[in-house]
């Protein structure tokens, strides 16, 4: 780790009366290592690509407020504002200053500072009791930012240039993009003024540029390298268990690529995980391998992050199971957990087997038929660690105790010496993890338990974050066991771990009440006013492959616009709100090539399966829900043509190709005197959904094609960056030549709504997705990406207030490219530069709102337009589109929280097995809906009179 020459290092005495409070606000960030990625910051000089240069780099500070903050946490990888975040924090006055030394003089782009407080958010403030440590949850702010700073940079480090300067700052991460590349090796940032008494806090320094040929190698604490990872084969012991004590590895959370049903599959690449050191804890195990030092010698445990016990960790171990461990008919396997603290989460083979949480519990899982019948087995467990972090007490299935106890030396809380999380830790650390984990051969099939058998085996022994034992002395536990029986009796022998409690089998991945009927490990005796628990969730909005990007409420905000312009527009006040829809693409572009290669910049590749699965999961429900509500209103009260319509057109929504059967019946989207059919707007649904078929298929391709032997993660994960930029590049151009050759002025309906000639739209968004067009974006707006965004804004907003598709034949031969190139760039910026005037604007409330029930108001808006027509309502006007908004809104926000939201997050059958087999069941229903009652007859034509 890179060390600061004038740092002062403060003694153990002064360490021990900072108290609790000042450690409480530290922790581990939410980005992964490399997250800003070389390429999305400020422009390279030309063919060259912008990489992160302060990593792991020397760092020298002015002061230092107290361990564990040295100056070196800011160029550690893990920056993010908050007190997740680990950085420097410096000692009390103005001014302060912190300078990285990049160790070759280096094309410096642009800077990126992370405070760890913003503007807004609540600080701590000492208690008048006397108590230091009263009332605070460890989870306050502790320092400022600096309102008056100044960056500069330095090639000999002794006559700087200033290169920004903020007298407004408002804390959190602040992008400084200079206008020209500068030559530097030393930048600094010098703050003259703070926001508040409290110390400065900065989590992150990141400097973004082109290095010379050669610097010197540097690497840091999260540097963990490329791993070979094979595990040991399994051997069942003398008493029917089989031991899981080695051959585990360990990640961060950020850092997993994915969540427990993406990660426990034997194809997850884990050699950029830590071999983990079992028994022990995830301290133990980055000592064991070099990368902190031992927190008990001398005053090493003030050089180690509070990060450790701020974030949950994935274990993974891949195994076959061993031929004695006998399976088959009447025989179960069980999987036993024992002395976990806090919370785990449990997964094999794909599937969610369970959890528990409670400080040191226990439990025991019935896995029979999630093991595979052939090939690798793979178990992954998410540890996460006390939610309030407080004394090192123990603590209820909240994670909540009395913060101090009175005691003014141990429960002084020094988290880097006493917190830990993993398996079986000492009753006074604050423990996450488990204790044994044993596979336990299946029992005969009566379910008897034979009578004598020791504690478990097919022991997983696996460490979590916290204190690392001394050396020489004994180490902790951890172990998992498979057991076969008819109930979940652990061993007789096995007794808990001091203060253990037993615990249901919880859903703290998703929230979901405890699986009906668990039980809790029989020989676990919970302790006196012990209570079972099972309802812990995550930090809200946890996604796969999401963690390393911060939410951008302005995003949210243009779905907001895009929905509110495509209502305007079917109710006859906005002539081209209709290009919407094309902002729609474009964003849904942006962010879905976004999510893969951010995939495969983690794991190397991209899983088709795991990524539809998860597009099912956010699309079908609604779909499926607005589909059946539909279509039994229209058979209830709809005229008979329109029940036919609906019937003929429901079974090409669900395959998700209406647009191409509304093209083979010449429905003409633009025909505004023809009947209206109620399902017609799910035209754009189906190009999406042909396009998340088809994309993902492209970049495994790419992805598979890209990788060189001998290349590392990020060289690999740039090449196929560009390939995929190259791709949507000739692609847009392909799709926009077809629009231009089957153009017809007369009925432009097949270009506007073909998959073929509308894919630009969605590739462009695309597009500026990848790093080499994030690099562009940035040199093109630079400083001036406010100007650029309102620019945009505005030009969007004309073309919607002056355009009619009807009378407008040349969208169809350039203006929606152009529409479209605009909405990407747009959204291009909204990422890159979330503060702008139009970022902020987009980022109210109510725009924001109306973003995140964008998804069912499409769905419903339309419907309900039809539906309630003016015959029937007898409204005309805004009055009749008032009423149709509303309802419009109302259905939709139903969809949203009664629909959407559970079934993507809070329930478990939505995902692996269940999830197909429920995913049958609904595509299965609805195929009855179309076929079962038959559509009425058609109206018989009198022609009696006729000639």
């Amino acid at each position: 780790m890179a060390d600061q020459p004038n740092v002062r290092t403060p003694s153990r005495r002064s360490f021990l009366a900072a108290g609790s409070t000042l450690l409480g606000g530290f922790g581990l960030g939410l980005l992964n290592p490399g997250t800003s990625s070389a390429a999305e910051r400020a422009g390279a000089p030309a063919g060259r690509t912008a990489e992160e240069l302060a990593a792991y780099r020397p760092v020298a500070v002015s002061s230092t407020a107290y361990a564990p903050t040295p100056g070196a946490f800011v160029v550690d990888r893990l920056a993010s504002p908050g007190v997740r975040g680990t950085g420097w924090r410096a000692a009390d006055g103005d001014p302060q200053l912190i300078a990285v030394d990049l160790q070759a003089e280096c094309q410096v782009t642009s800077i990126r500072l992370t405070f760890e407080a913003a503007d807004g958010d609540p600080v701590f403030v000492p208690p008048s009791t006397g108590n230091p440590n009263e009332g605070t949850t460890g989870k306050e702010i502790l320092s400022s930012y600096a309102r008056d700073f100044v960056v500069e940079t330095s090639r000999d480090n002794r006559s700087w240039t200033t290169v920004h300067h903020a007298t407004d700052g408002t804390g959190g991460v602040v992008n400084i993009d200079l206008a020209a590349p500068v030559a530097a090796r030393w930048v600094r940032m010098t703050a003259r003024k703070r926001s508040g008494s409290n110390p400065l806090g900065l989590n992150g320094f990141e400097v973004y540029g082109v290095e010379p040929g050669h610097r010197p190698s540097a690497t840091g604490w999260t540097g963990w390298g490329t791993h070979h990872h094979e595990a040991p084969a399994l051997e069942v012991a003398a008493d029917g268990t089989v031991p899981l004590e080695s051959g585990w590895t360990l990640t961060l959370d950020d850092w997993a690529g994915g969540e427990g049903a993406d990660l426990s599959r034997t194809s997850v690449d884990t050699s950029g995980w830590l071999p983990a050191t079992v028994p022990g804890t995830v301290l133990a195990s980055l000592v064991e391998q070099g990368h902190l030092p031992d927190p008990v010698a001398g005053l090493n445990n003030l050089r180690v992050p509070e990060a450790l016990s701020r974030h949950s960790w994935w274990y993974k171990r891949d195994f076959d199971l061993p031929r004695g461990l006998r399976t088959g008919p009447g025989r179960r396997v069980w999987l036993e957990f024992d002395g976990v603290n806090h919370q785990a989460d449990i997964w094999l083979n794909g599937q969610h087997v369970g959890g528990l949480t409670y400080p040191f519990a226990r439990s025991a899982h019935d896995v029979t038929s999630l093991l595979a019948e052939r090939g690798g087995q793979a178990l992954a467990v998410k540890i996460t660690p006390m939610p309030v972090p407080g004394s090192p007490g123990d603590k209820g299935p909240a994670g909540s105790s009395w913060v101090d106890a009175g005691a003014q030396m141990m429960n002084l809380n020094s988290p880097t010496y006493l917190a830990s999380s993993g398996w079986r830790c000492p009753p006074a650390a604050r423990c996450c993890g488990w204790s044994r984990t044993t596979a336990r051969g299946p029992w005969p099939g009566d379910g008897r338990a034979p009578e004598r058998r020791r504690s478990g085996r097919l022991r997983h022994d696996c460490d979590l974050t916290g204190t690392a034992p001394p050396h020489g002395s004994g180490t902790v536990g951890a172990m998992t066991r498979v057991q076969p029986t008819g109930d979940a009796r652990p061993s007789r022998d096995a007794r808990p771990t001091k203060g253990a409690r037993a615990t249901r089998d919880a859903e703290p991945s998703n929230g979901a009440q405890p699986s009906k009927g668990a039980q809790p490990s029989k020989g676990a005796r919970p302790s006196k006013g012990a209570r079972p628990t099972g309802d812990a969730r995550p930090s809200e909005g946890a996604r796969p492959y999401g963690a390393g990007r911060p939410h951008l409420p302005a995003l949210d905000g243009l779905r907001g616009v895009a929905i509110a312009g495509v209502l305007l527009f079917h109710t006859g006040h906005l002539s081209g709100g209709f290009l919407g829809v094309d902002l729609f693409f474009a964003l849904s572009g942006h962010l879905i090539t976004d999510l893969l290669l951010r995939e495969i910049e983690a794991t190397g590749t991209v899983s088709p399966a795991a990524f539809w699965g998860r597009r099912i999961r956010r699309l079908l429900p609604a779909l499926a829900a607005m589909l059946a509500g539909v279509t039994v209103l229209v058979r209830v009260v709809g005229p008979p043509d329109l029940v036919r319509t609906t019937l003929a057109d429901g079974p090409w929504v669900q395959v998700n190709l209406v647009n191409w059967h509304l093209l083979a019946e010449s429905a003409s989207y633009w025909d505004r005197f023809g009947a209206a059919r109620v399902f017609e707007h799910l035209w754009s649904i189906a190009v999406e959904e042909q396009f998340y078929l088809v994309w993902p298929l492209l970049l495994l391709l790419i992805a598979r094609r890209g990788r060189r032997a001998g290349d590392r993660a990020a060289v690999a994960a740039r090449r196929v960056g560009h390939r995929v930029a190259v791709t949507a590049a000739v692609g847009s151009a392909v799709s926009l030549a077809l629009m231009v050759a089957l153009a017809d002025p007369a009925d432009p309906t097949r270009v506007y709504t073909g998959t073929d000639t509308r894919a630009f739209s969605l590739l462009l968004g695309a597009l500026v997705a990848t790093p080499p067009a994030r690099a562009v974006v940035a040199r093109a707006a630079g400083r001036w990406a406010g100007a650029a965004s309102a620019a945009l804004a505005a030009g969007l907003g004309t073309a919607w207030w002056l355009v009619d598709g009807v009378t407008a034949p040349w969208l169809f031969t350039g203006g929606l490219f152009a529409h479209s190139l605009a909405s990407a760039l747009l959204v291009g910026l909204c990422v890159r530069a979330p503060r702008t005037p139009v970022a902020r604007i987009l980022a109210l409330r109510p725009l924001r709102w109306l973003g995140l029930i964008s998804y069912s108001l499409y769905l419903w808006h339309w419907p309900v337009f039809v539906l309630l027509s003016p015959q029937r309502t007898g409204l005309g006007g805004w009055a009749r589109t008032g009423v149709v908004c509303a309802v419009s809104i109302g259905l939709a926000a139903l969809s949203k929280y009664l629909v959407e939201d559970p079934i993507r997050f809070r329930v478990t059958w939505a995902g692996g097995r269940r999830g197909v087999l429920a995913f049958a069941a609904v595509m299965a229903g609805l195929a009855v809906l179309w076929s079962a009652p038959p559509a009425p007859a058609p109206a018989p034509i009198d022609v009696t009179d006729l000639g």
